[in-house]
């Protein structure tokens, strides 16, 4: 190789997404084929959401994946992100969900139960 190929050869891997991705793990859930199963994103983006769970699903199928937004609504009401979106590769490694349409709701509220047990986790965690 030239000194002058080498001098310009970038070390660093080129992100040539379109759509900025934030690494954002929270859980999930997907709809696919009348079936519900639990996931974990990785990584979540305008234009796509990267996600793990314990399926390898088709590619170009339609899903609706549902996931536990970070932030809360006025700092109070849990929110959650809504997508439809196609499955653009799948592997045990993690499935890349291109977004066709999305929206925010309202998280469901939690059994008083689980609630008792967040409040008791968020202690717990403070106090450490």
């Amino acid at each position: 190789m030239s000194p002058a190929l080498q001098r310009t050869t970038c070390s660093t891997p080129i992100n040539r997404r379109r759509h900025l991705r934030f690494p954002i793990t929270a859980h999930a859930e997907y709809l696919l084929q009348g079936r519900r199963c639990a996931a974990v994103t990785r990584d979540v983006g305008s234009g796509g959401i990267l996600i793990e769970s314990t399926d390898v699903l088709p590619v170009g199928e339609l899903v609706e994946l549902c996931m536990d937004w970070p932030r809360r609504l006025d700092g109070r009401c849990p929110l959650r992100l809504v997508v439809a979106g196609e499955v653009l590769r799948s592997t045990s490694r993690g499935t890349a969900i291109r977004i066709l349409r999305y929206e925010y709701r309202l998280a469901p509220k939690a059994p008083p139960d689980l609630q008792k047990l967040d409040q008791e986790a968020g202690k717990l965690a403070r106090s450490s």
